[in-house]
């Protein structure tokens, strides 16, 4: 019995995190995207001499 609470809570436990990773994961990836297409847009700048 003891078995089935701790698979139940593990159960539980991974369905409330994996929309939070997720979410995080999403978020980090935009972030970072972002963040390289600025850093490309300041060398095409800096390529055009301005």
């Amino acid at each position: 019995m003891m078995f089935l609470w701790i698979a139940l809570a593990v159960w539980l436990g991974a369905a409330l995190l994996l929309p939070v990773y997720m979410l995080f994961k999403a978020m980090f990836r935009n972030g970072r995207r972002s963040a390289a297409r600025m850093q490309q847009a300041r060398f095409a700048r800096f390529a055009r001499g301005y």
